[in-house]
């Protein structure tokens, strides 16, 4: 996660000396020289996940935290380079790559600064329905960057994996399955044993048509045609912190940011609200809605037929589902008591699947 470009409400730009943790004098000096710089005109940002960062008014210097985030890095430079030509995305421009151990131990980035609001800093504002304007722009974006012809020059771009660790590694585990082999899985027996587990503690809703053979193919259907789309070049960790916006009252989308979790897989695995903070989960009784608009726009503006959103949907609300019922609790901190939140997926599941 990186929140290098926006501006922070904890920045530590009035502590001067805070540049040094990243550069020491010497070499502080030396970029200032090299870039046409003062200090002064320098602003350290720490809370990046795998860089630190300094930025100017114009530009951005991204440094690894340490060496092993040295490779996230490269390929962050690298699709900053071949977006060069690309006018339509809103994305930071290689400005340059520097090898100067004189300047630093690492090899670092130089990338121009996207002026915006970060969308995670003004998150607790916003409605549902500013969600809903904001990912109608990111369908729309997110078609551009999975249209990007992949070929030689991208041969940096690994498959997108996902850490399997932690609470929810079963779940990740289970989608990635479900996309590579357009298979529910052992999801139909994970229903079962939570309907069990409801009805043992006086649950009255009626969920066994979600354990029919008629449900699981239609599962099968709609997971089949999302595992039948063409990889396409996936940022991999679209969230609040990697939004810019024009401003807390303007929602235009004016920046898509840290690059260095891309990789190549199922465009379904670019729509993750798994991989959002806790705010957009107030809203999770919308999902579907907010699935059906983002989908929309990218379908539309890839020029595609399908699949639907109900495919999306289902994939999502099972994968929420699996990490709802392995890591006993809800996902995100707005969220109710854990048998609350089970029902819900439930429900969530046999509505969109009876109208299928």
């Amino acid at each position: 996660m990186s929140l290098e470009h926006a501006d922070r409400d904890n920045s530590t730009a009035e502590d001067s000396t805070a540049l040094e943790a990243i550069l020491i004098g010497p070499q502080l000096e030396r970029l200032c020289d090299e870039f046409g710089l003062t200090p002064g005109e320098l602003e350290p940002d720490f809370t990046g996940w795998s860089k630190h960062i300094i930025k100017s008014p114009d530009r951005v210097f991204l440094f690894p935290r340490h060496p092993k985030y040295q490779c996230s890095l490269n390929v962050e430079l690298g699709l900053y380079r071949l977006f060069s030509e690309m006018d339509q995305l809103p994305v930071p421009r290689l400005v340059r790559a520097v090898e100067n151990r004189e300047l630093s131990p690492h090899r670092f980035g130089v990338v121009t600064r996207l002026q915006g609001t970060l969308l995670g800093n003004i998150e607790h504002r916003l409605s549902a329905s500013d969600y809903e304007e904001v990912l109608r722009t990111i369908g729309r974006l997110a078609a551009i960057w999975h249209n990007f012809q992949l070929g030689h020059e991208s041969d940096f771009l690994k498959p997108l994996s996902q850490d399997f660790e932690g609470d929810h590694g079963d779940s990740y585990r289970w989608m990635y399955e479900a996309l590579g082999t357009g298979s529910p899985g052992e999801a139909p027996d994970l229903i079962a044993s939570s309907v069990r587990e409801l009805a043992t503690e006086g649950g009255t809703e009626d969920f066994s048509e979600l354990n029919s053979v008629s449900t699981t193919g239609k599962w099968r259907r709609l997971l089949s045609e999302l595992s039948m789309m063409d990889d396409v070049l996936l940022h991999g960790d679209i969230h609040e912190d990697q939004i810019l916006v024009r401003s807390e009252r303007d929602l235009e989308v004016t920046g898509i940011l840290d690059w260095g979790n891309a990789g190549v897989g199922n465009p379904a695995l670019e729509f993750n609200f798994g991989e959002w903070g806790a705010e957009i989960w107030r809203y999770r009784e919308t999902f579907g809605k907010l699935r059906e608009i983002i989908w929309g726009e990218y379908l539309n503006a890839r020029g595609l037929d399908g699949p639907s959103w109900e495919a999306l949907h289902i994939l999502y609300t099972l994968q929420e589902l699996i990490w709802t019922m392995t890591a006993r609790k809800p996902i995100g901190n707005e969220g109710g008591p854990y048998k609350s939140e089970v029902r819900r997926l439930l429900q969530a599941l046999k509505d969109t699947t009876e109208v299928l």
